[in-house]
């Protein structure tokens, strides 16, 4: 049958036109090089203009040099790099114990606290920002009137128009991109692999460090990588 089937082909392929043969020969490269090009283009531009002045044709640095000197950029970069490190982490510690407590306990209502874990993921960062600025505004906010009012504490120190506002908001609505990084490897994994490793005398705290983390730690990592390019 497979000699038969070697045949069939080949003589369908003998069959079709040189025109279609070289088609899909080169259509799937030209396309790739289209892609390209049109990815390539506008960076190149970009960076061109960037190392000329109005009105000369000479090449210059001249505009980095600001770039890196200027007090402003080296706090934006400053912000955004400590932004993007703490969301990470955050985001990647809440999204394996969310995914741990649905694929390893046996809660009551797992099926609704699987589907309440994605909600986060179908709202913008942008609408969540906005929900905690009306919780937690100094004089008016839902949460700081509450607590003054009713529990007679003080909550004025939150501020959501912080380093630490922007890393608790984005930590919240990236935590369920790691959660599905993780929950299909996870729910994939032999548990005997820990029962094996508890057995043996591990705690939890190691069998989770020397077994479950590194059979995890691409899906941790493609998930924070994702996180990491995003919130910066």
């Amino acid at each position: 049958m497979d000699g038969d089937f070697q045949t069939v082909t080949t003589a369908n392929l003998s069959d079709q036109d040189p025109w279609t043969r070289h088609i899909e020969r080169w259509l799937p490269g030209l396309a790739i090089a289209l892609g390209v090009l049109l990815a390539v283009i506008p960076v190149a531009a970009t960076v061109l203009r960037s190392l000329t002045l109005d009105g000369a044709d000479e090449l210059t640095l001249i505009h980095y040099t600001k770039l890196f000197t200027d007090p402003r950029a080296q706090l934006a970069a400053r912000n955004t790099l400590i932004i993007g490190i703490c969301v990470t982490l955050g985001s990647t510690l809440l999204g394996f114990i969310l995914a741990w407590i649905v694929s390893r306990t046996e809660i009551p209502g797992r099926r609704a606290f699987e589907l309440l874990n994605l909600v986060p993921f179908f709202t913008s960062p942008y609408v969540g920002a906005m929900a905690w600025q009306y919780l937690t505004a100094p004089n008016s906010g839902l949460l700081v009137h509450l607590a003054r009012n009713w529990l007679g504490l003080d909550l004025s120190f939150l501020r959501i128009n912080s380093i630490g506002g922007v890393i608790w908001v984005l930590v919240l609505f990236y935590t369920p991109f790691i959660y599905l990084f993780v929950i299909g490897p996870m729910r994939n994994l032999n548990g005997a692999l820990e029962d094996a490793a508890r057995v043996h005398g591990l705690g939890f705290i190691d069998t989770m460090r020397r077994i479950t983390i590194p059979l995890l730690a691409p899906a941790l990592l493609s998930g924070a990588i994702v996180v990491f390019v995003t919130s910066a």
